[in-house]
């Protein structure tokens, strides 16, 4: 039965080749890829191979469009510069694939993983495959989409990334970097960019109705004319993003001091009575979400308070007591944090570049009846951050950024890093 992508006829397949000879075809592909005596490129075209396993290949110019790839595995190879347009890539694997510069115009990528991949350059714009029949000069045999709905490319490089008006509803792109990406007018709804580092990319005209970008990095980004509506923008850092006509309605957004149920003074004050009668009495404090730029809250006691995605830059909580505090996916640039007690918080993907965490503790919390508690700062950002003196000992560092940090008689006594990861050398 032939295939169908949309109203149009998927072209009429050839069967794979028979192993022996794609692997001669391959390693003559191999030779080509490093210019050796020997080598021809492979071409592929309009060939079934689905199920094709290539893990580790240097495949890097291959010719494979229109092919047929369902769930074929790429995984950890070169497919730099690949020609893959039209091509059906539903439910493949490319996790740590090198994609850069690749054709994947009108391509589609249901459901792909593409997790850990290196795609910079990607070209994933509209597409028209055409291919010589019978009696017709030619046809129309692929959608002008490319479609990568479902598709996981967690962790992936795709800086300046061509995506064009792609379908990409429901991708998950959590931690991708996309500086510079276009995805003007792309079909991004419910797509999860949570995370992401999206510097100057180009959403004109996208729909992101419901998308997830919880925690990305924005700055400079153009959202002209953009559907943002339902989309949760908490923890996001959205220096001179262009929103010029974008729909923001019903956007999660940091809230104002102004819009809460009670004061500051009152939610500090029953937060007071909750601790002093082990949560009997009073209310645990929830600041989740809220804009508390700049204000002086040195020597406050917020131990075990909510303030996950609340913006915190320029506040000053030296020597506060945020033991066991819920602080992930805070925008704490400036931040002082000073000498404060932040024994078993929470950090994670927390935005900290040029903060003052001298003398902080950051080690594990002791819990009644319980192991202790580590600090979790996986994925946080301490950028040129005054670190000297820090106690992170046993911490979660996993993915930290300490580039240009002070770590000047920082404590690291069995904290859990990558072994690669060394923040006195950052």
């Amino acid at each position: 039965m032939p295939d169908h992508r949309g109203s149009f006829p998927w072209p009429m397949l050839q069967a794979p080749p028979d192993p022996q000879h794609l692997v001669e075809m391959l390693r003559a592909h191999v030779k080509f890829a490093h210019r050796l005596p020997g080598g021809l490129r492979a071409s592929l075209k309009f060939h079934d191979l689905t199920g094709l396993r290539l893990r580790g290949w240097m495949l890097a110019g291959i010719d494979l469009t229109g092919c047929r790839l369902h769930r074929a595995d790429f995984s950890s190879s070169d497919l730099t510069e690949a020609i893959l347009f039209g091509a059906d890539l539903q439910d493949a694997i490319l996790d740590g694939a090198r994609l850069c510069r690749a054709d994947l115009r009108g391509a589609r990528l249901r459901r792909v993983q593409m997790r850990q991949a290196d795609l910079p350059g990607v070209d994933m714009r509209e597409g028209i495959l055409m291919q010589k029949r019978e009696g017709d000069e030619a046809a129309t045999c692929a959608d002008d989409l490319a479609d990568a709905e479902g598709a996981s490319s967690r962790g992936s490089l795709l800086k300046g990334a061509r995506l064009g008006r792609g379908l990409l509803g429901r991708v998950d792109l959590r931690g991708a970097q996309l500086q510079g990406s276009n995805f003007s007018g792309a079909d991004l709804a419910n797509a999860n960019f949570g995370g992401c580092r999206l510097e100057g990319a180009n959403f004109t005209g996208a729909n992101l109705a419901g998308a997830q970008l919880e925690g990305a990095v924005l700055s400079g980004a153009d959202f002209s004319g953009a559907n943002l509506a339902e989309a949760c923008l908490l923890g996001a850092l959205v220096d001179d993003a262009r929103l010029d006509r974008a729909n923001l309605i019903g956007a999660k957004r940091t809230r104002t001091i102004a819009n809460l149920d009670r004061s500051v003074a009152q939610i500090f004050y029953l937060h007071q009575q909750w601790i002093d009668s082990d949560g009997r009495d009073g209310a645990r404090a929830d600041l989740s979400g809220v804009d508390l730029r700049n204000l002086n809250l040195r020597g406050a006691n917020l131990a075990a308070a909510v303030l996950h995605h609340a913006d915190l830059r320029g506040a000053d909580l030296s020597g506060a007591q945020l033991m066991m505090a819920d602080m992930a996916v805070i925008d704490g640039r400036g931040i002082a944090l000073a000498k404060a007690d932040l024994r078993g918080v929470s950090l994670e993907r927390a935005a900290l570049m040029q903060g003052d965490l001298r003398g902080a503790q950051l080690g594990p919390m002791d819990i009644r009846g319980a192991a202790q508690w580590p600090a979790n700062l996986t994925g946080a950002r301490l950028e040129d951050a005054r670190l000297s003196g820090a106690n992170f000992s046993k911490a979660k560092l996993l993915g930290v950024d300490f580039t240009g940090a002070d770590v000047a008689g920082a404590d690291f006594t069995g904290a859990n890093m990558d072994p690669a990861q060394d923040p006195g050398t950052a």
